[in-house]
């Protein structure tokens, strides 16, 4: 009899000992938005001598329910990897339990991870354990799931076909229904609740009527119409975008045919201009109304070859610049190029250009 007193008292001293040197901490709660991944925070400190058991368990919804996840790790080694970190698995331990961190990951959170999560952590066995409990909020942003005519009344009302929009969200969605003028409609239907996520709608319907279920959330809305457009309609209206582009794609080979059109036709004008000046104004207005040309159209001078003639010589005579502008005529007329030398005012001699 004494034994056992002896054993229970001594027990009782070193489990106490154990829970006054330790301590468990949990957030409030943890929100995320739907398909993140979420980290409920679990951290305990156990005295540093101690290398027992320590098993990490998380429940969901109530403390009494069974555990969704298990892990107990002898707290021998710190060394190595992290035994329940399943990578496959929905739910695994973001911490390592020998470290004192036996945080929840959720991957791929969804409505239903919404609720109250319990972590407790135990040591040397069910003698000695600490549980804390945390939420865990996932938004999710409207969505309308469905939107279709159904064959029954619509609640109280009498009207044979009913328009039926299902939509989810958290928080739940308010849904609303807009006329094709987009003005709202005046019967504003019934609507009942299948789950905390879940919204169901229904208005009277009658047929060929253009109407549009918008499910309103928070911060922003979404909306489908009814009824949708038909696949013809669909593919007309891609053949059409396919002809449109097809017409923009023979349009520009017109564009740059014009252009270079009026390219040529710009050309001619000023070899028209230019050899009406040399014969109708002197010497040194041509140079003058040359130089002018050159100055704001680099390529002429380039063209001409005559931008060094022009403004480093100026004694050269009219004959000169007649004799050049009729060289540059007939080098343009035929398809062997002329030297570059020809329109040089260095060069005191000219080729003849006629063959024969």
């Amino acid at each position: 009899m004494w034994p056992q007193r002896f054993s229970l008292i001594l027990s009782a001293i070193v489990s106490g000992s154990v829970s006054a040197g330790w301590k468990l901490t949990v957030p409030p709660g943890v929100r995320v938005s739907r398909g993140e991944a979420a980290v409920l925070g679990c951290f305990f400190t156990p005295t540093r001598d101690y290398s027992g058991m320590i098993k990490v368990t998380w429940k969901f919804a109530a403390s009494n329910a069974p555990p969704f996840l298990d892990c107990p790790v002898k707290n021998d080694s710190v060394h190595g990897a992290n035994p329940c970190a399943f990578y496959d698995l929905k739910h695994s331990l973001k911490g390592d339990p020998r470290w004192g961190d036996g945080s929840l990951l959720i991957r791929d959170a969804q409505l239903t991870d919404n609720g109250t999560y319990f972590c407790r952590v135990e040591l040397d066995g069910r003698k000695n354990f600490k549980e804390a409990k945390t939420k865990l909020y996932v938004g999710a942003e409207p969505h309308i799931l469905n939107l279709s005519v159904v064959e029954m009344p619509c609640g109280s009302d009498s009207a044979p076909r009913r328009l039926q929009c299902q939509a989810e969200g958290n928080p739940l969605p308010k849904i609303a229904w807009l006329l094709a003028s987009r003005r709202m409609l005046e019967n504003k239907g019934e609507s009942s609740q299948s789950s905390p996520y879940h919204v169901t709608s229904c208005v009277p319907y009658l047929e060929e009527e253009e109407l549009t279920c918008r499910a309103e959330g928070a911060l922003n809305h979404t909306e489908r119409t009814y009824p949708t457009r038909e696949p013809q309609d669909q593919s007309e209206e891609s053949e059409e975008s396919e002809e449109s582009e097809e017409s923009d794609s023979l349009k520009i080979p017109l564009i740059v045919c014009a252009v270079i059109t009026l390219l040529i036709l710009i050309a001619g004008i000023v070899f028209y201009c230019l050899s009406e000046l040399l014969f109708h104004f002197s010497t040194a207005a041509v140079f003058h109304i040359l130089r002018l040309i050159f100055r704001f159209f680099p390529p002429l001078s380039r063209l001409f070859c005559l931008k060094g003639a022009i403004i480093h010589s100026r004694s050269h005579s009219l004959q000169l610049m007649k004799k050049n502008f009729r060289h540059f005529i007939q080098w343009l007329r035929r398809p062997t190029p002329l030297p570059v030398s020809v329109f040089h005012p260095s060069s005191s001699t000219y080729p003849r250009l006629d063959r024969g």
